[in-house]
């Protein structure tokens, strides 16, 4: 890089952290990337180029050996959850757990499996990461629907199994209705039984539950 050049690259990259620290917000990067930005204009305004390049590159090794050292995010965990066998009742419900911590408000989860799959398990171990007595949580089989208000939003947990006739099993459960609630989670177990062409505007979880009774149970999650 030239000087010139990298002197206009120098005053255009302190200009934009300026603007940022203005707002209050944070950079976009760990802080090592904060560290090299501003070591490359003190350099480059001081002409050291050269000792720019050498310090990057020093950087770069830390930079990377900070990342590696880094925590897992919840997203990470969750990809690796795919295509997963659990064999205890537990594992089903410490998969709920997981997948509870990771919710922010407004997702659908809709949940496949056959009867005794781990439907409702899963769905108390969703509870209990919001905090929630998993005790009051059952299956809606009859009342179709469970509101259950938690301290972080609402969850309304709905049953299907029960409306596998030819009717609209989302409207005869007000689903469009529950989903006006943006901050609320909407947890579909039977989710089959909704119309072949259902989609959502919301973010969808989908969970495929496979294996009954003692058998381990081959769990499928996708957004």
């Amino acid at each position: 890089m030239c000087g010139n050049a990298l002197s206009t690259y120098s005053r255009n990259l302190k200009a934009a952290l300026s603007f940022d620290e203005r707002k209050g917000s944070a950079f976009p990067g760990p802080s090592a990337t904060l560290r090299l930005c501003r070591r490359f204009i003190s350099l480059s305004e001081s002409g050291g180029a050269a000792a720019y390049y050498l310090s990057a590159k020093t950087e770069r090794h830390s930079l990377s050996a900070h990342r590696r050292a880094q925590p897992e995010c919840e997203s990470d965990r969750m990809v690796r959850m795919y295509n997963r066998d659990y064999r205890t009742p537990q594992d089903t419900f410490d998969l709920g757990v997981e997948l509870g911590k990771s919710l922010h408000g407004g997702e659908v989860i809709l949940l496949y499996g056959g009867l005794g799959a781990g439907k409702t398990l899963l769905t108390k171990g969703i509870l209990n990461a919001l905090r929630f007595d998993t005790d009051e949580v059952t299956s809606p089989s009859f009342t179709l629907v469970n509101l259950y208000k938690t301290k972080s939003f609402d969850v309304y947990h709905i049953d299907l199994w029960r409306l596998d006739g030819p009717g609209d099993a989302a409207a005869a459960v007000g689903l469009h209705e529950i989903l006006e609630h943006e901050n609320a989670v909407t947890i579909i177990e039977w989710a089959d039984r909704l119309a072949g062409d259902a989609s959502f505007s919301n973010k969808t979880i989908q969970v495929k539950i496979k294996g009954d009774g003692d058998d381990p149970r081959r769990i499928d999650i996708s957004y």
